[in-house]
């Protein structure tokens, strides 16, 4: 489809339009950018002081909730025939993701959606060349980047995502490539320009006023612009340089299209959601109108000594004397020493009540960033942690639900390239083994509609490594252990060692591999089979009759419950089946 001089027009007046709608709600993401900088960033910056800058502490707590690890996706099908190739698919994906390194993306991404909303775009663009002998063809490579609000338009007649007719974003080229690329046609109109909104409309104008910079290399402003119904993506020029398409291209994606959108709360018609700082930021200009005021009774503060005209000499010398020493004057009914007062305790009150709703507001924010737990024991601060929880567990899911769409886009173009060959390593399911896979259009299997691609929740979140050691261990000693007799009835053993190993790489304790040695012929002479119930809590006991690995499970079992930190003398020890009853169950299985 060749759009018309007419339709391009009707687009290029609705752009025009998309952004006087935008104007209030960049001026509104700028100004809360501008705070969480504060007055030190630039010359651009807020100009009065934000000492207690609750949004940037909200912003980084956020973040760092929600952003702190790679993505990870498992991808699963219903049709058992192609298991093997969603298991290897899957592998594919999350090795790409951290090719690509997502996390950086998406941590741009969500930096953007907490003073205004998060904004992506995914496609492919031409990279290198594959020899086909004959000729050589363009290989696509895929890409995932972040879209600012100060570049986004969108069809505003729309009262929710699902009606928007077009939307698209600027962006910026060098001019000689526009020209000479052959990528682009009509470009006959198109001038360099530097920007088309005021200096104060950007956020890159926090640092300092740029709109005078002249460019090493001129850069042309263009807008892409995909129209769902059409599945068409289409660059224009922008108003004034010309009624032609420089460029159309049929969307081969997914139908939700090239970009996506990152918001938190929805409002009823509208397409922009609430961001999560929208309601916070007058708490925060109150907490630091109050503190400012605190800051200018405190240099108020003084105490001063005070005479009448002619008696200065007496107040003099009241003033030099040390404690101690004999002051001589002539009237001291003549001198006086008055003190004017400082910080007012009213207004101490009043910041500390702002502060206190200010993190009711933003959901206990103090507990989210681990700052403090103002609780009277461990069980309130445990439901304190909890609840402070429900607003970060709503916002996680919101961003698990975008990261799953935008890597399913990403999926799509990986299934169905027709040029692609990737070599994945895949573990062979209960060994150690891994075997190269290779993966080319050939061996990819069934429809992507087949495919289900799940985002692994939680994939993203902060992880402590302490916690994650003591559910390690938990793991070993309440699963691992309880059903190592079932294991070797089915033929499979603990390698002691790697477990060792494994447990102390996670609780951070070095050289661990140093503790074993090879047996000697006398060592295992000396051994036999079976394990001795220890006492009533379910231990065992090492006995002559052990074998090699049997001693070395009980005494690691008996050295982890007491070398585990927090666990303490006399607790008891994790329930273990009888000997007996693991024998019993392995015969009837």
């Amino acid at each position: 489809m060749l759009l018309t001089e007419k339709y391009v027009r009707r687009l290029q007046l609705a752009i025009r339009e998309a952004n006087r709608y935008m104007e209030g709600f960049r001026f509104n993401r700028n100004k809360m950018l501008r705070t969480i900088c504060g007055r030190h960033y630039g010359s651009n910056a807020v100009p009065k002081a934000h000492p207690v800058n609750l949004l940037h502490l909200t912003w980084l707590v956020f973040t760092a909730n929600l952003v702190a690890n790679q993505p990870k996706v498992r991808v699963t099908t219903r049709k058992k025939h192609l298991r093997p190739y969603a298991f290897a698919f899957e592998h594919e994906l999350n090795q790409m993701l951290r090719q690509m390194d997502l996390r950086t993306t998406m941590r741009r991404i969500v930096f953007d959606s907490i003073p205004g909303v998060g904004l992506s775009k995914t496609g492919l663009f031409a990279g290198s060349e594959l020899d086909l002998g004959a000729e050589k063809v363009p290989v696509a490579e895929l890409f995932f980047d972040s879209v600012d609000v100060d570049d986004f338009v969108f069809d505003t007649g729309a009262r929710g995502p699902d009606e928007v007719q077009w939307e698209g974003h600027r962006f910026r080229l060098p001019e000689h490539v526009v020209h000479d690329s052959g990528a682009f046609e009509n470009t006959e109109k198109l001038v360099a320009r530097y920007k088309p909104f005021g200096a104060e409309d950007l956020a890159e104008d926090i640092g300092g006023s740029s709109h005078t910079y002249h460019e090493l290399n001129p850069m042309i402003e263009l807008y892409e612009v995909y129209i769902p119904e059409e599945r068409l993506v289409v660059t224009l020029p922008l108003d004034g340089q010309g009624l032609k398409p420089l460029r159309e291209r049929t969307w081969e994606g997914p139908p939700d299209g090239p970009l996506g959108m990152l918001g938190y709360g929805e409002v009823s018609n509208n397409v922009l959601p609430l961001p999560p700082l929208a309601n916070l930021y007058d708490l925060n200009e109150v907490a630091n109108r109050l503190f400012r005021k605190l800051y200018r009774q405190m240099d108020r503060e003084k105490i001063v000594t005070i005479a009448e005209k002619g008696y200065e000499q007496d107040a003099e010398a009241i003033r030099d004397a040390g404690d101690g020493d004999l002051a001589q004057v002539r009237r001291l009914d003549k001198v006086m020493v008055q003190q004017f007062p400082g910080p007012s305790k009213d207004l101490f009150a009043s910041l500390s009540t702002v502060v206190q709703l200010f993190s009711r507001q933003a959901g206990n924010i103090e507990l989210l960033g681990g700052l403090r737990a103002s609780a009277r024991s461990a069980t309130e601060a445990a439901f304190l942690q909890e609840n402070s929880g429900v607003r970060m567990l709503d916002m996680r899911v919101c961003m698990e639900e975008f990261g799953r769409k935008q890597i399913e886009k990403m999926a799509y173009f990986r299934h169905t390239d027709p040029l692609q060959e990737v070599t994945v390593w895949v573990q062979v399911p209960n060994t150690q083994i891994e075997v190269p896979v290779m993966l080319t259009p050939e061996t990819r299997k069934g429809s992507f509609e087949d495919l289900r691609i799940e985002f692994i929740s939680n994939s993203m979140s902060p992880k402590d490594p302490e916690k994650y050691a003591e559910r390690l261990y938990q793991w070993f000693t309440q699963v691992v252990l309880p059903t190592i007799q079932f294991a070797q009835a089915q033929g499979t053993d603990l390698d002691v060692p790697a477990a060792v190993r494994l447990l102390a790489h996670h609780m951070q304790i070095e050289d661990a591999d140093e503790i074993y040695r090879p047996a000697t012929a006398q060592d295992s002479a000396s051994r036999a089979e079976g394990m001795v119930p220890l006492d009533q809590s379910g231990g065992y006991e090492v006995s002559d009759r052990s074998s090699p690995d049997q001693q070395n499970l009980t005494r690691l079992s008996q050295q982890m419950s007491q070398s585990m930190p927090g666990q303490r003398s006399g607790d008891q020890a994790p329930p273990h089946m009888s000997l007996d009853a693991l024998k019993a169950a392995a015969r009837g299985m």
